[in-house]
């Protein structure tokens, strides 16, 4: 082993060269060893681009080290390390080399290939891009920042604190000085102490107009609109049928009649005929239509429109089964089949609205019908029936009712009444209500569905029955039943 001042050779030069930590450096401005390794390298990227000779040439010179200021072990290892030099790399450190001279014109070649689609507009964006002007990204990324900084400064600021707590701090603070003063003995204006309360506590200084402090009681399901009762349609009877076609059949024109007669003599003859009558259902029907959104948000939003067409019907079936005309669509309404008063003979002094009640139920008894009266009279005749008294040796009392049942109905005008023997007049269902969602023309794509509610019925008045009802006025039946002309009475 070899030892000089600053290195030392074990195991021969080829093996190890052991720098010690002070080793000074050759003014070439490389380490020794670094010196000989790049030297090498040199040596061998020579040879590989011009061949042997031409690197001996090219870096002959670079094999003399500058010398001066060595002395004793140091010169020698110098010396020996320029006599050791090969100019000539073994094949292992060419390979390498060439290794990494390809790896380097690939990487070249492949950067080349991803900028090869860069115009001079391109660059020139790109540098714009990376430019520290307006339209930089730094500059917009921090104008963005701003602006992010000023929104969760806006969202974080809490509301002015208006305790007395706090007020007195901000007091302690705004006249910091003063207390300083006058705590050192100089005198000191302090700001006065004006402290704000929110008193007296209101709903208006406390609340800051919430809609839900205190918190609200919802009510359920929606209040229902003001309108006339179905009542005529909630009154008659109905029955039911199978088919759409209904018949039935009547008997018509007797003729002849039973006699007392002696033996052997011929027996009178009687005849009748038959004659048949059909109806034809016929349909009420009506539809909405809503949004999805509307049956999704609003809680129980189905149930109010489904309420509301079935009303629609039933009230159009109510209207249409008191003032119809009848015709292939339309049935034949109680008002269109009734009848006026005509009865002859029923008279009284000083008739009232009670007294007209009761010679139409006499009209309708006349006419050999039979089964229990309705009358539908409207509300204000009603309150004057019940206000109306007569005198009975100067006793006041309430006139006699008639026997029908008396029903309030604000569909029937002010000053007429229906009177009918019900059982006469027929409505038969023969398609119950029904109600049915679904899917119009292009309505699937704005989110619409339909809804129809719909049903069909079979009404119809025997032609036997004729006159099972009684429409008129109250003053056309008080004038009939005058029987003196005199003063006219509710």
């Amino acid at each position: 082993m070899k030892k000089g001042i600053h290195y030392e050779i074990r195991n021969g030069f080829r093996n190890r060269i052991v720098r010690y930590w002070r080793t000074p450096i050759v003014r070439t401005g490389m380490g020794l060893f670094l010196a000989a390794v790049v030297i090498l390298c040199g040596q061998t990227l020579a040879h590989v681009l011009a061949g042997s000779a031409a690197a001996v040439l090219a870096f002959a010179p670079l094999l003399k080290f500058d010398k001066s200021g060595l002395s004793g072990e140091n010169e020698k290892f110098i010396s020996d390390l320029e006599k050791r030099m090969r100019l000539e790399p073994d094949s292992a450190a060419k390979a390498e080399v060439m290794n990494l001279i390809k790896k380097a014109q690939e990487e070249v070649e492949a950067m080349a290939q991803r900028f090869k689609d860069l115009d001079d507009d391109k660059i020139t964006a790109l540098k714009q891009m990376l430019g520290t002007d307006d339209k930089g990204i730094r500059s917009i990324l921090a104008a963005q920042g701003e602006t992010l900084k000023k929104l969760t400064d806006s969202i974080n600021k809490q509301p002015e604190d208006l305790s007395i707590r706090s007020q007195v701090i901000k007091w302690n603070e705004d006249n910091k000085e003063a207390l300083e003063k006058i705590k050192n003995g100089t005198r000191a204006d302090l700001k006065p102490l004006e402290v704000r309360l929110n008193s007296p506590m209101t709903p208006a200084n406390t609340l800051n107009g919430s809609s839900y402090i205190p918190r609200p009681e919802f009510e359920s399901g929606a209040t229902e609109i003001v309108r006339n009762a179905l009542t005529f349609w909630n009154t008659i009877t109905k029955g039911r049928a199978s088919s759409a076609v209904y018949v039935w059949v009547n008997k018509k024109n007797p003729e002849g009649e039973a006699g007392w007669i002696g033996p052997g003599v011929a027996k009178p003859g009687v005849s009748l005929e038959l004659a048949s009558e059909v109806s034809n259902a016929k349909k009420v029907a009506a539809s909405e239509k809503v949004a999805i959104e509307l049956l999704d948000d609003v809680e129980g939003f189905a149930s109010y429109i489904e309420q509301e067409l079935r009303f629609q019907v039933d009230k159009e079936t109510n209207d249409k089964l008191m003032t119809g005309v009848a015709d292939a669509t339309t049935p034949a309404g109680i008002q269109t089949v009734s009848v006026q008063y005509t009865l002859a003979g029923v008279a009284t002094t000083n008739p009232n609205f009670w007294d007209a009640l009761v010679a139409v139920e006499a009209q309708l008894e006349a006419g050999n019908l039979a089964g229990p009266i309705t009358h539908f009279v409207n509300p204000v005749d009603f309150a004057n029936m019940m206000l109306t008294k007569s005198q009975s040796q100067g006793q006041l009392f309430i006139p006699r009712m008639p026997q029908g049942v008396i029903i309030k109905d604000n569909n029937i005008p002010v000053g007429s009444f229906q009177s009918a023997i019900l059982q006469y007049y027929n409505v038969k269902i023969y398609k119950d209500y029904t109600v049915t969602y679904g899917w119009e023309n292009d309505d699937f794509t704005r989110n619409l569905v339909t809804l129809v509610g719909e049903r069909r019925i079979h009404q119809y008045v025997k032609e036997n029955y004729t006159g099972f009802a009684v429409f008129d006025t109250f003053a056309n039946v008080l004038a009939a039943i005058d029987g003196e002309g005199g003063d006219v009475e509710a």
